[in-house]
């Protein structure tokens, strides 16, 4: 959908999930290029902070944090 430019689906997506990623965090980057696509730099923020705090030192954090920073 997000290839389409169908950002309703994405959204309505990203609802579903929920602000927590869980034993998910390999999807940190990809939902954060969602976010950011959508403009929701926000909720990108906010989640990239809190995968920090929760994951110290995770790859996945770091990659995440560094390529959407």
């Amino acid at each position: 959908a997000a290839k389409n430019g169908e950002n309703s689906k994405v959204e309505d997506v990203l609802e579903q999930i929920g602000p927590h990623l869980g034993k998910n965090i390999d999807l940190l980057f990809h939902i954060g290029v969602l976010l950011k696509k959508l403009g929701r730099e926000y909720e990108l923020v906010q989640m990239l902070t809190k995968a920090q705090v929760q994951f110290p030192g995770n790859p996945d954090v770091t990659n995440a944090v560094s390529k959407l920073s």
